[in-house]
Formats: C-alpha cells, sequence, structure tokens
C-alpha cells in the first residue's frame, strides 16, 4: 500500500518562503536561497504561487493585476476546468462525509467561477482563493512532490500561509479556508520541512512597493497590508496547531514549523539570518567561516 504521509526523509525538502507583498520574500527566495543552495552542491527546484504553469495560476495572476484574458488563456481554463469537474467526481465517490460537502460545493462553484470569467464578471473573495488553491493542487503534483522524490531542494515563493492571511483579510474565515484546503488537496496537502515568514511593516512594504514602480494589484494597499500583516500571525498559529493535531492521529507527519525573518535590514542581513536557521534546522551542513 502507498505511503500517503508527507514525511521525507527519503525524499527531498520544502521550504518556503512567505511574506506581505513587498516584503522582499521574492528577492529572497530568487536571489539569495535558491543560489547558496545550488552553490552547496544540492539540486533546486524553484516555485512561485500563483504559477504561470497552469491556467489557473495565469488567470487569477490577470485577475489581481486586472489585465484582460485572452481567448486562449480563456479556452485552456475551460478544458482544464472539465477535467477538473471529473477528478472532483471521482474524489466524491471515495471521500470522508466531512469532505463530501465541501466538494460537491466546489464541483458547483468552479462552473459558476468559470462563467463569470468567461462573461468578466466581478469574483467574490472566496471564488477567487479557490483559483489560488487549485492552482496551488498543480503545483504540489507537478512540481514539488516530483521534484521531493527525486531529492531534491523545493523553494517555494508563497503557499498555503498566502491564502490564510490574504484570504481572512479580504473576508473568508481562516478555518473555513483550512477546510477548503484539506477537502482539495487531501493527501497532496505537503507541509513545508520549514517555513520562513519575511516580516517587515506594512508601510515599509508599500514604500518598497511604490519605489519600485510596479502597479499595485487589489491586494497592496496600504490598508489591505495592514489587515493581511494581522491575519499572516493567525494563519501561521492556525497551521501550526493543525499540523500538530495530525502529527498526534499520524506521528509520521511533520509539524508546520515557520521561523518569523526580520526582513526590514538590508537583503544580505535578511539572508544571514535566513542561513542560521536552515542550519539550526539541519537543512543544510554549518559553514565554516574564513
Amino acid at each position: 500500500m502507498e505511503n500517503k504521509s508527507n514525511k521525507t526523509e527519503e525524499q527531498g525538502k520544502f521550504i518556503l518562503v512567505e511574506g506581505i507583498s513587498g516584503s522582499g520574500k521574492t528577492l529572497q527566495a530568487v536571489k539569495y536561497l535558491a543560489p547558496f543552495l545550488k552553490q552547496l552542491g544540492y539540486e533546486v527546484m524553484e516555485s512561485r504561487e500563483p504559477t504561470v504553469l497552469n491556467p489557473f495560476g495565469r488567470v487569477i495572476r490577470a485577475i489581481i493585476e486586472g489585465k484582460e484574458i485572452s481567448e486562449k488563456l480563456l479556452q485552456d481554463l475551460e478544458v482544464q476546468v472539465m477535467l477538473l469537474h471529473a477528478r472532483v467526481q471521482m474524489s466524491l465517490l471515495r471521500s470522508l462525509s466531512k469532505r463530501y460537502k465541501r466538494l460537491t460545493t466546489f464541483s458547483y462553484m468552479i462552473g459558476e467561477i468559470m462563467e463569470k470569467i468567461k462573461g468578466k464578471k466581478t469574483l467574490t473573495e472566496l471564488e477567487r482563493q479557490l483559483l489560488f488553491l487549485v492552482d496551488r493542487l498543480y503545483d504540489i503534483e507537478g512540481l514539488i512532490k516530483p521534484a521531493l522524490k527525486e531529492k531534491k531542494i523545493v523553494v517555494v515563493d508563497r503557499y498555503d500561509l498566502s491564502n490564510y492571511a490574504y484570504g481572512s483579510a479580504c473576508g473568508v474565515p481562516l478555518e473555513e479556508l483550512y477546510e477548503w484546503h484539506e477537502a482539495i488537496l487531501q493527501d497532496d496537502y505537503l507541509v513545508p520541512d520549514l517555513a520562513f515568514f519575511i516580516a517587515v511593516s506594512p508601510e515599509v512594504a508599500t514604500k518598497r512597493l511604490l519605489s519600485s514602480g510596479k502597479t499595485i494589484d487589489r491586494y497592496e494597499t496600504l490598508e489591505t497590508l495592514r489587515k493581511v500583516d494581522e491575519q499572516y500571525n493567525r494563519a501561521i498559529a492556525l497551521r501550526t496547531q493543525k499540523s500538530v493535531e495530525e502529527t498526534m492521529k499520524d506521528e509520521t507527519k511533520k509539524i508546520a514549523v515557520t521561523r518569523i525573518i526580520h526582513g526590514e535590514g538590508s537583503p544580505e542581513d535578511v539572508f544571514e539570518e535566513i542561513k542560521r536557521e536552515l542550519v539550526l534546522y539541519g537543512l543544510v551542513p554549518k559553514q565554516n567561516k574564513k
């Protein structure tokens, strides 16, 4: 029988980098963390959510950035929605009663979401968060799990904590978002070996976003970032609590570990703190200073 646990002693390692927009998390993940691990001789796979590898990720990126969705992308999305419907129906046949209602609702909602997108209608916050979640499902199956099986280190920029923090800041309850994750991801819901939350004030993050010249999307206003920053603390606590509960039922599963990194210093100083945590948790060997 296949072992469905999240434990990865014989596999690679999953490292997550989180933070509010403007925190510098992408800089840390792409410019510092991944190259550092490669220099140490590790095979590294990188991912950033929402992804650009499937129509769900590309559509949600277009929606939050206020961009036009091309006809080709709509067609690709429609095909994927049909496949997703079939997949959900198969899941319903073997679902626990707790998940059955969620999956039934999701099967209906994904069709409604498709029609709204085609009709250029505004999605509710929950509908947007479900698109993020489906994109995550395909990211896990298409990239993260295969890379872990190949004993690579997977560095992911945004994952479940982003859903929880941004979704709850915009009105969807944390517990409900967690239940959607459980229902849709099921045994594919992987726990990172180590997560970093790059902590900066919303005011500093906003200044960075504005100075970068980036177009500010719907989740990046100062008011929204203040709410998101508050919700990240609750999201981290919730994910830790749930993983502890899961570990008590199944000792082969991992407890979610999230380390807070002070992100308002220079990028180099921020990364030094990340390196110390990597060594502390045994994910990389201690570096000898020259």
